[in-house]
């Protein structure tokens, strides 16, 4: 959904040995974690982030017409508690407040709807994001005026930043931080991925008022993760620590979206919508669209 969209990722360095299996017949472990465990939390708001949720009111075109969008969303940063997750050092978690990718979506007939994103690998506050999208959507019925839309997503791709190792806690003041960067880091920023692998069923409802030129919308939706972090420590000689496991976490958690489109010309509409999943994020995101060939 999709994320850093530039979103930068929080997850939780210090492994807890929650024990597993091998990992591609390395030394190295994989640990599954519960959505309801701090390390799996932490995980989960990151996830729930990447959701490619409308940002606007779904609102088809003619056919073979394109939309070309770009939208903007905010990260709300974790409490010093929520990065520590119960342990001695926080993790580097608040690299950025925003996220953002553009998006293009081709119009069929039938009121079907194809819409692809991916948000480029530009370095936003140390993170870089590779995140791809993909949503097929159309009109089932239309109730009192209201376009009832089912849309099925996927969200791909990965993340790297510096967050079990990262150059502030040598900078940090506190002599543990900084003992933890030289003798575990090495002195080296990590390169960890969180790595999404996400479906999402939503049912949209759009409305039509102002003759046409506003666009409410509320959407309801369900999401399947499959998500790892993998701590990625580098060794002095570039290599992967194999002493830092990777962590898995899977959940089917449900979420909101609420919002509207304000329709400004033939060409340009401009969105915003408020996201929510219970326990987990609450946010915003706006976005700006130019539609072509439309009739």
């Amino acid at each position: 959904m999709l994320l850093c969209r530039s979103v930068a990722i929080a997850l939780l360095a210090l492994a807890a040995p929650f024990a597993a299996a091998q990992y591609g017949g390395t030394s190295r472990t994989i640990e599954t974690h519960s959505i309801s465990d701090p390390e799996g939390s932490l995980m989960g708001y990151y996830s729930a982030l990447l959701i490619f949720a409308p940002d606007g009111a779904p609102s088809p075109g003619t056919p073979w017409t394109v939309d070309i969008a770009a939208n903007l969303g905010y990260v709300p940063p974790l409490s010093y508690d929520q990065r520590t997750a119960g342990r001695d050092k926080p993790e580097a978690t608040n690299l950025t407040s925003v996220f953002g990718y553009p998006m293009v979506t081709l119009w069929f007939p039938h009121r079907i709807g194809f819409t692809a994103a991916y948000t480029p690998p530009f370095d936003v506050g140390g993170a870089k994001p590779y995140i791809y999208a993909f949503a097929l959507q159309g009109v089932a019925a239309t109730v009192k005026g209201w376009d009832l839309i089912p849309r099925a997503t996927y969200t791909g791709g990965h993340i790297t930043a510096p967050i079990t190792c990262n150059s502030d806690l040598a900078s940090s003041g506190n002599y543990s931080f900084a003992f933890y960067y030289e003798i575990v880091c090495n002195n080296i920023e990590s390169t960890d991925r969180l790595e999404p692998d996400q479906w999402t069923l939503e049912v949209n409802a759009a409305g039509s008022y102002a003759q046409g030129r506003f666009l409410p919308f509320v959407g309801l939706g369900v999401v399947d993760y499959h998500t790892t972090f993998d701590i990625q420590v580098r060794t002095p000689s570039g290599g992967i620590d194999p002493d830092h496991p990777i962590l898995k976490m899977s959940a089917t958690e449900g979420y909101g979206t609420l919002g509207a489109t304000w329709v400004a010309s033939r060409y340009w509409r401009f969105g915003g919508s408020l996201f929510w999943e219970p326990g987990m994020v609450f946010t915003g995101r706006l976005s700006a669209t130019l539609r072509l060939n439309s009739k």
